[in-house]
């Protein structure tokens, strides 16, 4: 009888470790299945940010190589024009108005010392960051219409602390880089700029003019865009995607150029 019992016993009790096993075993797939899923997971979102990174690197070295660029010409363009105007006053030989020279000099190197404090505080991202994108983009262009003549209509219905401040730097960026466009290559003498929040998007940047256009199916342009001959409308694409905002360019010739930046609600 004990025997028996023994038996059914051990019996039973095999019957009990090899039904938990496979479900052990099944479990500890699940684990190293969900470990390996995780680790994957992990690695796949360093590769991104790292890729995110590298992205706002290089835009950083671009918007470098710009101001470099931008500095130079508003030097040449405007400040050395005003310098050498002061020279030839001062080097005016006729004694006569002497003193009205030297008073018309004092002005025109005031508006040089002007026109360098003005530049300098447009290339900085801190006045971005001290008063906001719409009240630089004010600033930024009424300096722009004191040395060119062109019409700018800003239109917004967003509070500057209501978007993120690395946002605003990045989209001040395409509106210097758009509205560069717009006066040397489209002649526009006019140029919208509207910063609207939507119900479906956070915010939508629009810079639009009425300057030459072009033809955006035109196989030349097409051929020119990928070889990368259209550095500032890459520039543009590229700060849009750090934004992970949708970038689009409508464009005809002489009906002028609207370019977009909408950044979609992430609650959607």
């Amino acid at each position: 009888m004990q025997e028996k019992i023994s038996e059914v016993l051990f019996w039973t009790i095999l019957s009990s470790v090899l039904t938990i096993l496979p479900f052990i075993l099944f479990i500890n797939y699940i684990i190293t299945l969900y470990n390996k899923k995780n680790i994957e997971f992990n690695t796949q979102l360093q590769l991104r940010n790292l890729e995110k990174e590298k992205e706002i690197l290089k835009t950083r070295i671009d918007v470098q190589e710009e101001t470099i660029q931008k500095i130079s010409k508003e030097l040449h363009d405007n400040v050395n024009q005003i310098l050498t105007l002061a020279k030839l006053n001062l080097n005016d030989s006729n004694n006569e108005f002497k003193i009205d020279k030297i008073n018309v000099s004092k002005d025109l190197i005031t508006n040089a010392i002007n026109e360098l404090s003005n530049l300098s505080n447009s290339l900085s991202s801190q006045q971005v960051k001290d008063l906001g994108i719409i009240r630089s983009l004010e600033i930024e262009c009424d300096r722009i219409m004191k040395i060119k003549n062109i019409i700018f209509l800003i239109e917004s219905n967003i509070a500057h602390n209501n978007i993120n401040t690395e946002d605003q730097i990045i989209l001040y960026r395409i509106f210097q880089e758009g509205t560069r466009n717009s006066l040397i290559h489209g002649q526009a003498s006019a140029i919208d700029i509207k910063f609207l929040q939507t119900d479906d998007f956070e915010y939508v940047f629009e810079i639009s003019d009425n300057g030459n256009g072009f033809d955006l199916n035109n196989e030349e342009f097409i051929e020119k865009n990928k070889l990368g001959t259209h550095q500032g409308l890459k520039n543009m694409q590229r700060r849009a995607s750090i934004l992970n905002a949708i970038f689009s360019i409508e464009s005809s010739i002489n009906s002028g150029t609207i370019i977009s930046i909408r950044k979609p609600r992430t609650n959607q």
